[in-house]
């Protein structure tokens, strides 16, 4: 049994997996599994990666039809036989010594550092933890709220969690926005243990097109109460990542909002959300949140 199961979707992933698998592959460390789930990619995908699979026999590939980033991982971590498990995306790659935190490892969950980079190269790092961790309930607390609202802690990259932990929670595969957080927050709920790694990097590859999803009122009222739900489980109070929730399916609904004002407004849990998000807006977004339900009402 492999120390780590590396899990990648992929969908036309064709320019990038090469280098993405080859980040992986060129690792010192060597106990691992890669199980690449090609999501039914319509380009050259799923033959480059079988090419690679016959080259290393730790390289496994499960072709599927199309169902979409979560269904993938979620097959990832049915074949995953890894005591730790860690999801990189097709576009990405890993740094050097990627794998060294796992040398000696106990922690549920080891979270590392990022960095940024577009198609024009230029790499930036994330505002990442400082080192860090905790180890009982106490600890737990004051962690997640002096660092839960971090970029890092709202996706499954960069990150080894462990299989014996991750076997409790899947992906929402009927959910395409803010499904990343909702699974790392179902998973801190049982992570008793964690820290955080200095000088082991993922680099996350940013396209012209994140950002841009967009979903109905109803979507955005459904998936802000799933993860206000989750995070209420954690029993902390951060008011960052709060309003990071509010906001995540406040945005992105924004155009249907502008046709079905009234469904969001007059929903009684996004109000009391509000109502707790409220104090950490700026004033200029309080005052225009106020005057948009004010004319839903009209």
């Amino acid at each position: 049994m492999p120390l780590v199961s590396v899990i990648i979707p992929a969908y036309n992933a064709q320019s990038f997996i090469g280098e993405c698998v080859s980040s992986i592959t060129s690792q010192a460390f060597s106990d691992w599994e890669l199980i690449i789930i090609n999501d039914g990619s319509k380009d050259e995908t799923g033959s480059l990666c079988d090419e690679m699979s016959e080259k290393e026999k730790r390289i496994k590939v499960i072709h599927t039809s199309n169902h979409g980033v979560s269904h993938a991982r979620n097959v990832g971590i049915q074949n995953a036989e890894g005591t730790y498990v860690a999801f990189v995306d097709a576009d990405d790659y890993v740094g050097d010594n990627f794998f060294s935190p796992l040398i000696g490892a106990k922690e549920d969950l080891i979270v590392l550092q990022s960095k940024v980079f577009g198609k024009n190269g230029v790499i930036k790092s994330n505002d990442g933890i400082p080192v860090s961790g905790y180890e009982n309930p106490e600890e737990k607390k004051i962690w997640l709220e002096t660092y839960l609202h971090n970029q890092i802690m709202r996706v499954p990259w960069g990150k080894f969690f462990k299989r014996e932990c991750i076997d409790r929670i899947r992906f929402n595969e009927g959910q395409p926005i803010g499904e990343d957080t909702l699974f790392v927050l179902d998973f801190i709920f049982h992570c008793k243990s964690l820290k955080v790694v200095c000088d082991v990097y993922y680099f996350w590859r940013v396209s012209e097109y994140s950002g841009r999803y967009r979903i109905s009122v109803s979507e955005a009222i459904s998936y802000l109460k799933k993860s206000w739900d989750a995070y209420q489980k954690l029993e902390i109070k951060n008011e960052a990542t709060e309003r990071d929730l509010f906001l995540e399916f406040y945005i992105r609904s924004a155009e249907d909002r502008k046709i079905h004002p009234r469904q969001w407004y007059s929903d009684t849990q996004v109000q009391k959300i509000r109502s707790v998000v409220e104090k950490s807006m700026r004033l200029r977004d309080r005052f225009s949140y106020k005057i948009k339900h004010i004319l839903s009402l009209l």
